[in-house]
C-alpha cells in the first residue's frame, strides 16, 4: 500500500517551524512530504487528492506532529483529531485535517467529497465528516487530553485550545499547535514541544 504523509503551508511560517516539524517525522522514521502552496488549506488536499497516486495519505497541519510512530492504520475507518466550530450554532465534532487519515478506497466511498468548508456550514474538512457519516463510513476521533490554552470545546464539554495534545485514554498520539503563523505565539511554543520530543531541552 503507497502511503503518502503531507503536510501544507503557504510560506507565512517560521523557518524553524518547518524545520522541526520535518526533525520530529524524521526521529519517528515517517517520511514526511512538506508541500508550499499558494492555494488555500483545503484547495490544496482536494488537489493533492484528485492529481496524485496515493493508496492511504495521512494529513497533518504544518504545526502539528506525532507522538509516537504512527503506522498499521485500520483500512475501515476514517481517523482523526477532533475538532468543532465552536463558532457555529449546533455544531458538531469531526476529523479535522490537522491530523486525518484515510485510505483511497474510503475516499471514493465518501464520494471523493471536498474538503472545502461552506459559509456557515462548516470548516476544513468538516463537511467531509458530515457526508462520510450519511456513507455509513466510521469516524475514529482522536481526543483532547491535555491543552496548553484553553480555546474551545467539543461537543460533550471537553476543552481544546492551543497546544492541543490528542490521544486514546491517556496515550498522547499527535500534539497540535493551532494557528502558528510567523507572528503568532503557537509558533514558538511548537519548535519548544518538537524541542522535547526529540530530547533537545
Amino acid at each position: 500500500m503507497k502511503t503518502l504523509i503531507i503536510s501544507f503551508h503557504n510560506g507565512n511560517l517560521l523557518p524553524e517551524l518547518i524545520e522541526y516539524q520535518k526533525k520530529v517525522f524524521d526521529f519517528f522514521g515517517m517520511p514526511l512530504e512538506q508541500i508550499e502552496t499558494k492555494l488555500s488549506h483545503a484547495a490544496a488536499i482536494d488537489n493533492f487528492l484528485n492529481t496524485e497516486e496515493w493508496d492511504r495519505v495521512v494529513l497533518f497541519d504544518a504545526d502539528c506532529v506525532p507522538l509516537m510512530k504512527l503506522e498499521d492504520y485500520p483500512t475501515d475507518k476514517i481517523i482523526g483529531n477532533a475538532q468543532r466550530s465552536s463558532h457555529i450554532q449546533d455544531s458538531k465534532d469531526f476529523a479535522a485535517p490537522s491530523f486525518i487519515t484515510f485510505t483511497k478506497e474510503l475516499w471514493g466511498q465518501n464520494d471523493k467529497f471536498s474538503f472545502e468548508p461552506v459559509n456557515g456550514k462548516g470548516d476544513v474538512a468538516e463537511l467531509f465528516s458530515r457526508n462520510a457519516e450519511k456513507n455509513g463510513i466510521h469516524i475514529s476521533l482522536l481526543k483532547p487530553i491535555h491543552v496548553d490554552k484553553i480555546m474551545w470545546q467539543l461537543e460533550d464539554g471537553t476543552y481544546f485550545g492551543y497546544g492541543t495534545t490528542y490521544g486514546y485514554g491517556n496515550i498522547g498520539i499527535t500534539y497540535h499547535a493551532f494557528e502558528s503563523n510567523a507572528k503568532h505565539h503557537s509558533s514558538s511554543n511548537f519548535v519548544k514541544k518538537c524541542k522535547q520530543i526529540l530530547g533537545e531541552v
